[in-house]
């Protein structure tokens, strides 16, 4: 569609679609994201953003969930690469048994377990949505 060819550049873009609000359409879960290590000129620096986003089954946007700015992964002392938002980090369960879905998010914080729960009914979102991720300290 038309509305998603604004991501088309991004070095990361998912999609998955799913009835949330059990409607008999589709809503969709979109991640994208860019960025690049600038290198010794900016001290080795990463430069990058990406989010998880929602849109209806118009494809016109609801609500950021969550996103993720000048992020990078660490392992043993060493930054390994940029930390993007994706939808490994994304689950749809029906929690509460209420035939609607819940989208959970692992926030990935910094020495901890987090998680964000969303809901989307009647046309409308529930949650922390423009929630910054902070994956390092």
């Amino acid at each position: 569609p038309k509305q998603l060819e604004e991501f088309f550049d991004c070095q990361i873009f998912e999609v998955q679609s799913i009835d949330l609000d059990g409607d008999n359409k589709e809503e969709y879960i979109v991640a994208y994201g860019n960025g690049s290590f600038s290198g010794e000129e900016n001290k080795g620096k990463y430069s990058n953003f990406s989010e998880i986003i929602l849109l209806n089954s118009n494809f016109d946007k609801v609500a950021t969930l969550v996103k993720a700015k000048d992020q990078f992964q660490q392992e043993k002392g060493t930054i390994t690469n940029d930390y993007y938002c994706d939808l490994e980090n994304v689950e749809y369960i029906d929690i509460d048994n209420d035939n609607v879905m819940e989208i959970l998010v692992d926030t990935n914080v910094y020495e901890g377990v987090g998680v964000n729960i969303y809901k989307y009914q009647n046309e409308k979102i529930s949650g922390k949505t423009d929630f910054n991720l902070e994956v390092m300290p």
